[in-house]
């Protein structure tokens, strides 16, 4: 997730049919699979802790709410928090060899084997993630005559992507983006010139949906962002990040699936 450490922001899938997605919705399924693998992580910290304890005997806080809608606080054993995801063990079977199942450590097993075929993003967006969507264009631009990822800004141009949705974002309160402002660059000669905002990269990014055809667009355009983080000093994080989006993207054009955007 880029940044944030709760599901409150934009879940990016790509629209393969599956059981688990028909019925529990898409952004109730990515919730449920973060809270699982919260569980996991904190049952490995209590493994190496102590190995001796039981499941049973590990106590965790845990938040509900009431039928009045207050939240509650309570506590439950390491063992009842697992029951409560254990109905996704029941879609692993078809989500572990789903041929959109992408982003997943099968290495892991049981929750981390599956539910590979979207990604989060966290909420506000980060300057970090709006910075490497410029760091792609300003290189896309640079390398113009030979880098394919420059069809992507044209894309975004030629569909009036107006960035108006990002924009929007600041207004809230708290915002929704932590940057003030917008970055820009432009190319093309006097006649021809062309400008794209941080904020219509982010709009064509993270709102509605994208084509297969886009998101091939959009899969060599990550690649290109990869190239420009490596040689520009980006962060570890943010080039894993950028690694599995492109194959997120790339695997939904190969599928010929389009990628939604949910707003969590």
């Amino acid at each position: 997730m880029v940044p944030g450490e709760d599901m409150k922001g934009y879940c990016v899938c790509i629209t393969q049919n599956c059981t688990a997605k028909e019925q529990l919705g898409v952004n109730a399924l990515a919730e449920k699979v973060f809270n699982a693998k919260e569980v996991e992580e904190l049952a490995t910290e209590w493994a190496k802790k102590d190995p001796n304890r039981t499941a049973e005997q590990i106590f965790i806080k845990t938040t509900w709410k009431d039928r009045e809608g207050n939240e509650r606080e309570r506590e439950i054993s390491l063992s009842e928090a697992r029951m409560q995801f254990y109905d996704l063990q029941s879609y692993l079977g078809q989500c572990a060899t789903c041929s959109a199942n992408i982003a997943s450590d099968r290495f892991k097993g049981g929750v981390y084997s599956g539910f590979g075929c979207y990604m989060s993003v966290g909420y506000p967006i980060s300057k970090d993630l709006e910075a490497a969507l410029m760091a792609g264009a300003n290189r896309a631009v640079k390398n113009s005559k030979i880098e394919p990822s420059i069809a992507f800004l044209d894309r975004i141009v030629k569909a009036k992507v107006t960035g108006q949705v990002i924009a929007e974002l600041r207004k809230e309160d708290p915002p929704g983006i932590e940057s003030k402002e917008p970055q820009s660059i432009s190319w093309g000669g006097f006649l021809g010139k062309k400008t794209v905002t941080s904020d219509m990269l982010l709009e064509m990014f993270l709102t509605g949906e994208a084509s297969p055809e886009d998101a091939l667009l959009f899969h060599h355009f990550c690649e290109n962002i990869h190239t420009a983080l490596q040689t520009g000093g980006g962060s570890y994080e943010m080039r894993e990040f950028i690694t599995t989006i492109s194959a997120l993207y790339g695997t939904a054009a190969d599928l010929k699936k389009p990628v939604k955007v949910y707003k969590g």
